[in-house]
């Protein structure tokens, strides 16, 4: 949760901006209700330094899942780039297709900007079905 993909926002286009704050926000604001859990956003690439007791408290979440529950919720926060989607994929705030969406809306950007890459198209494919699977996964268990 310290380098959640939600948190690291464009400096520019004001339009791409705008899509990740609409997109983003409404989960961060949904971590910090649920969780008392507030996440600080930033943009471009430098570290944010997020509160030692936020990451405690979205770490607490982890406590109760069993160890088939962590295998799931790693591979989600990994092919996700952020806690915050894996936590609410695994409470299912949103569906599974929504969650992978709004974790590639930079991709989806740059696809809009300059077209698709075939090979980055399937291996977007490729982490999408392991997204699926992984929430299967952590549900089954």
């Amino acid at each position: 949760a310290d380098t959640d993909l939600l948190c690291y926002r464009a400096d520019g286009p004001e339009a791409l901006i705008e899509r990740q704050s609409h997109a983003w926000d409404p989960l961060l604001d949904w971590a910090a209700e649920q969780y008392g859990a507030r996440l600080s956003a930033t943009s471009g690439v430098m570290p944010v330094s997020q509160e030692p007791a936020a990451l405690d408290k979205l770490a607490a979440t982890m406590r109760g899942m069993s160890n088939f529950q962590l295998t799931g919720f790693h591979d989600i926060v990994a092919l996700s780039g952020s806690f915050v989607l894996a936590l609410a994929a695994t409470e299912s705030i949103e569906a599974p297709e929504v969650l992978w969406t709004l974790s590639r809306i930079d991709e989806t950007w740059q696809i809009e900007q300059w077209g698709e890459d075939e090979e980055a198209a399937e291996e977007a494919n490729i982490k999408k079905t392991a997204f699926f699977h992984a929430i299967e996964f952590f549900q089954a268990a």
